[in-house]
């Protein structure tokens, strides 16, 4: 496996990037977005301000207990994907056969057989967000 250079995103081209993606969603059904935690929970909010949407939902990933609920007519986004194996196990946990989308900022370009999910930008690059670059120690 190669190394990958890191490419650290700056908040104004998250802002593109979120703007791009909702222009890119934006004819889609759907009145629930969820965010993949945790990648896609700032993309999430940000994208429901946008489309004037009150309520997102979090989904993690941890765990294997199924989740209590279904989804219909839900956008579900993540910051980056890479093998499409995140979004291959939400659809396979939620009965997402009911108007369910899948999005992302970034697709790896090592990506194969995701077709049916949208992004805005192609990389090699391993992006390094804003939101990853705060730090806070606890005490």
């Amino acid at each position: 496996m190669r190394s990958r250079n890191e490419y650290r995103l700056s908040w104004d081209e998250f802002d593109n990037l979120c703007i791009e993606l909702a222009h890119k969603v934006k004819n889609l059904q759907f009145d629930r977005i969820v965010g993949v935690s945790r990648g896609g929970l700032p993309i999430a909010g940000y994208l429901s301000k946008l489309f004037g949407m009150k309520d997102t939902t979090a989904l993690s990933m941890a765990g294997q207990e199924p989740w209590p609920w279904q989804l219909r007519n839900a956008l579900i986004v993540d910051d980056v994907f890479c093998t499409g194996k995140t979004f291959q196990i939400i659809e396979k946990r939620i009965d997402c056969t009911n108007n369910c989308h899948f999005a992302a900022l970034y697709k790896q370009d090592n990506c194969s057989g995701t077709d049916k999910y949208i992004y805005v930008r192609e990389t090699t690059d391993w992006i390094v967000f804003p939101t990853e670059t705060i730090s806070i120690t606890r005490k």
